[in-house]
């Protein structure tokens, strides 16, 4: 008589009971983009299976989490509950002083160093549990509807360039079209900060940053490209950073050039915390967003 196979769960509805994503739904799309291993095997499936004993390893954030399974789970518990599912062979790790990028305040600015008890002031969308837009993050299924404010987008041209995205989509029954060049890549727009180039207006360019997660509200937010001197700005309460003019043509300058940038924010705690992006790609991404724009009419020709 042959063994019984053993118990085995899906992967994301295992991700979601052990409390390593927010959503089931976050954890399909990360297995569906190709950044899941289970025993160092890449999956691309959500409903693929994990077992007691099996070892995941996917990116969180900055840091990569290696994680044994240890029991399936029955349900989404509270936290103590869940961390008894699995063994993190690789819990992230602070960062340290060397791991700082240099030129940005290591400390909150303004009179206080915590917030005496208070909380950060709360952010709506986080109240409501739902995702924060803009469209281009929900964008994931490429070819399917995104949320709009009247009628439906289509998307009619989606195309990546390293961390950084073109997604262009047409409105019904309007037809009126929009195009975003945004980074990181769409898997991964609902659990990181979110980056945003627009051109509104021929050579007039803005940049956006929508910060994820609480943020201390009287502590700028920074963009630092490579060496460069920082740009900063404080978001307004749902946690948007915008720069234009001169700025932003500066930004994009920098963009163009350099190598990595870092987006530092303060957290209730007063501690900064960083989120890096790689901009290979960023110039041939405007590129395209911008020859887009022309080929949809949104903008004309320069």
């Amino acid at each position: 008589m042959t063994d019984a196979p053993a118990p085995s769960l899906r992967i994301d509805k295992w991700l979601w009971h052990a409390r390593l994503f927010k959503s089931r739904t976050l954890a399909a799309r990360l297995c569906a983009a190709g950044r899941v291993r289970v025993n160092g095997t890449l999956v691309k499936k959500a409903h693929a299976a994990v077992r007691a004993g099996d070892v995941l390893t996917f990116p969180k954030g900055r840091d990569i989490r290696v994680i044994r399974v240890l029991a399936l789970g029955q349900r989404r518990g509270p936290a103590v509950e869940a961390q008894g599912l699995y063994e993190d062979l690789q819990p992230p790790t602070p960062r340290t002083a060397a791991e700082t990028p240099q030129g940005l305040p290591a400390a909150r600015s303004g009179r206080r160093t915590s917030h005496q008890g208070r909380s950060p002031r709360p952010r709506p969308a986080e109240e409501r549990g739902m995702m924060r837009k803009p469209a281009f993050a929900a964008a994931l299924a490429l070819a399917v509807l995104l949320p709009a404010t009247a009628g439906a987008a289509y998307v009619i041209y989606f195309r990546t360039y390293g961390e950084w995205s073109v997604i262009c989509a047409r409105d019904e029954p309007s037809e009126r079209r929009s195009c975003t060049l945004s980074a990181p890549p769409p898997a991964l727009a609902a659990s990181r900060s979110v980056i945003a180039v627009g051109e509104p207006a021929p050579g007039a360019f803005s940049v956006t940053l929508h910060v994820l997660g609480l943020i201390a509200s009287e502590d700028p937010v920074y963009l630092r490209i490579d060496s460069q001197a920082p740009h900063q700005a404080r978001a307004d309460r749902i946690g948007t950073v915008t720069w234009s003019g001169a700025e932003a043509a500066a930004i994009i300058q920098e963009l163009r050039a350099g190598g990595r940038a870092v987006v530092r924010s303060f957290g209730g705690d007063g501690q900064p915390r960083d989120e890096i992006l790689t901009l290979e790609g960023f110039a041939e991404a405007l590129e395209s967003y911008r020859a887009k724009l022309r080929l949809y009419g949104i903008t004309t020709d320069r």
